[in-house]
């Protein structure tokens, strides 16, 4: 297996996700703020345990091919989630479709920016009682 939680792909395939990051579309992103189950899936994406066997390695050509052959186990993405296991696989599906995660664990850099701003926004409320 090439990947797992945490784990790097082969510089072959990491080239590929990074190419793919250069046609991000930014306002995707957007669809998390009022998708709790979007957002969920999107937290814990670098958490769920994933691989590609490494006998499809060399066949792989773009992000599609990758989650092709990508290996998750919805059961795991939603148990980290909190979601049900209908729940988090049309989220992970909807995440993917969108191309807002990458079969690496890696989210898109608009999601990071939505999701790092939301934590901000959620420590300063905390820290102010509720006042902003």
């Amino acid at each position: 297996m090439t990947t797992s939680a945490g784990g790097a792909l082969p510089e072959p395939l990491q080239d590929i996700v990074e190419a793919a990051r250069a046609n991000e579309v930014n306002e995707t992103a957007l669809l998390i703020i009022d998708d709790p189950r979007l957002r969920s899936v999107a937290l814990v994406w670098r958490l769920v345990p994933r691989a590609i066997a490494a006998e499809y390695c060399g066949d792989i050509r773009s992000v599609a091919d990758m989650w092709d052959q990508l290996q998750v186990d919805t059961r795991d993405v939603a148990r980290l989630s909190g979601l049900s296991e209908i729940d988090a696989e049309r989220s992970l599906a909807r995440l993917i479709q969108l191309r807002l995660i990458y079969p690496d664990g890696t989210l898109s850099r608009a999601v990071q920016a939505v999701l790092a701003k939301s934590l901000k926004d959620a420590l300063r409320t905390t820290h102010t009682g509720g006042r902003q």
